[in-house]
């Protein structure tokens, strides 16, 4: 059996922009460390903000009720601060290797 590489078509480095995907444990177990881990998303947004990246951003929130709670899916000059505009949770079991999974095929289907 031959292995067969797919090549899919890229934009040219020039035309790349970064691409930020922020999976958030959204389980019972976070509720202690919201607003800590809301604060380190905003500071991390900030600072890419400071460094003038121009990236498109996606925040998906996860538990065991939903594995894609997706919060945000902009372009960083449009970012809703998480703290002034909170995201939110169902506070379910901790699936975080099924969310990853997900994640990760979302990746690889949209190849940023």
């Amino acid at each position: 059996m031959s292995q067969q590489l797919i090549t899919r078509p890229r934009l040219p480095d020039a035309l790349r922009a970064q691409r930020d995907f922020i999976l958030v444990d959204g389980s019972s177990s976070m509720t202690t460390n919201w607003w800590p881990l809301m604060e380190a998303v905003e500071t991390y947004v900030q600072t890419l903000r400071k460094n003038q990246t121009q990236t498109f951003i996606t925040l998906t929130v996860f538990s065991g009720t939903d594995l894609e709670m997706e919060q945000r899916n902009e372009p960083i000059d449009q970012w809703r601060s998480v703290i002034d505009s909170p995201i939110v949770s169902t506070w379910g079991d901790t699936p975080l290797y099924d969310a990853i999974n997900v994640m990760a095929r979302r990746l690889r289907d949209e190849d940023p």
